[in-house]
């Protein structure tokens, strides 16, 4: 799968930092999102905080973030922090999830059983009525990032998005297929860093969430 989508290969000394916005409110619900514009929790709003002191010496040139409310929630603090300005990408959005977005997963289990079944049994082959296809996703996300990487080379970038079109990025940055797609764990303001090396991209770590210890539901 995927085999028409390049890899996004780094310039060297170029480094993005990977962040997954904080709690929404209904991420706190167990809501299903993709693409609906919902803002960030009072502990999301602590967790986006805690992440730009942890990001405060990285020495990022610009924060790109998903134009959803959730991913700029987030980004503002980090990019104050830095110093940076936002650009806001519409193509760095969380996957649609089709009619399933706002549902529970209780509400989901009544309304949909059969889809929710195929789903769990094949979440990259099968997907909700009416949802964008996993590779739909990745070419996007690839389209927005190629951009920032042109305009960055060989800078360190903070990239604030969502957990399906991180692990889409990762996807590319790391030469993996489609199918590897749910084998990333991205939790909320959790922190990922891929750089360029000799040897390619690198993933120098995944999903670092030390900075939001002590926080209430962290």
């Amino acid at each position: 799968m995927r085999d028409s989508c390049r890899p996004l290969i780094l310039p060297l000394r170029t480094r993005l930092l990977l962040v997954r916005h904080g709690e929404s409110i209904w991420n706190r619900e167990e809501r299903i999102q993709g693409q609906a514009d919902v803002p960030l929790s009072d502990l999301g709003r602590r967790q986006a905080e805690a992440t730009a002191a942890y990001l405060a010496g990285c020495g990022a040139a610009a924060v790109y973030a998903s134009d959803l409310v959730r991913a700029v929630q987030t980004a503002e603090p980090i990019a104050a922090r830095l110093g940076v300005g936002i650009a806001t990408d519409a193509g760095l959005r969380e996957v649609h999830f089709g009619e399933w977005e706002g549902l529970t997963l209780a509400e989901l289990r009544q309304r949909d059983p059969d889809g929710l079944a195929a789903y769990d049994r094949d979440r990259v082959r099968n997907r909700p009525p009416g949802a964008e296809r996993l590779e739909a996703l990745e070419a996007r996300v690839g389209e927005a990032m190629a951009r920032a990487i042109a305009r960055h080379a060989g800078e360190t970038l903070v990239v604030v998005a969502h957990g399906g079109s991180l692990r889409a990025l990762l996807l590319l940055l790391l030469d993996l297929p489609t199918t590897h797609h749910f084998r990333f764990i991205t939790d909320n303001c959790g922190v990922s860093c891929v750089e360029a090396s000799t040897l390619g991209n690198r993933l120098r770590y995944l999903n670092d969430t030390s900075h939001l210890r002590g926080l209430n539901g962290a």
